[in-house]
């Protein structure tokens, strides 16, 4: 799942955690543009597997997801 930290009725890490009550494997992205450091462990404690910073390009993506999905 790739996902934006900003979204508007809820956070990326609401979403995040919603998902995980359903699945608890899902393999999760987070897109963000900026991303404190401290929020980052909270963000991994949550389930998030990686970070994808804006702007990014396709490359990019396709990068951070192979990754994620080779980590299984």
């Amino acid at each position: 799942m790739l996902t934006d930290l900003g979204l508007p009725n809820m956070t990326g890490l609401e979403v995040c955690q919603r998902i995980k009550t359903i699945k608890v494997n899902e393999h999760m992205i987070l897109a963000t543009g900026f991303l404190d450091p401290d929020m980052k462990l909270e963000f991994l404690k949550a389930g998030i597997q990686d970070f994808l910073y804006k702007p990014y390009d396709l490359k990019k993506v396709l990068r951070v997801i192979r990754g994620v999905l080779d980590r299984r």
